[in-house]
């Protein structure tokens, strides 16, 4: 198991966007965390939505969200930043006081801190 990804997990789980407290170590040397973000669907308020993150071997994250309705989105970073998501509508981000605001088109919102996704 590499050190640097799960201290990056662990900090993640100790931002206060994340309020349950969970990591799991994979057979394969992954670091996953659990917990929630705030998110948004189109034309509705943040919301605390259940969260996974999941890193890669080769550096890549994943992050699995369940947006208010059910559905999952998984949102793709490369480099510490968001690069496609499961969605086929454009994806952009911005970055404001070490939190990254996600936006996929055609209105959702999610929020990260942005130290989570860092290679």
């Amino acid at each position: 198991m590499r050190l640097f990804p799960a201290a990056l997990a662990l900090t993640l789980l100790a931002s206060p966007l994340f309020a349950q407290q969970a990591t799991v170590s994979g057979t394969d040397g992954n670091n996953n965390a659990l917990g929630t973000v705030p998110c948004a669907a189109p034309g509705n308020a943040l919301q605390n939505c259940h969260a996974e993150l999941r890193r890669k071997e080769d550096g890549g994250v994943t992050l699995a969200v369940q947006i208010p309705g059910g559905d999952v989105r998984r949102i793709y970073f490369e480099d510490g930043k968001p690069t496609s998501s499961s969605s086929p509508t454009p994806i952009s981000h911005e970055v404001q006081g070490g939190i990254m605001r996600i936006f996929i088109e055609p209105g959702e919102v999610f929020e990260i801190p942005a130290d989570a996704v860092k290679p």
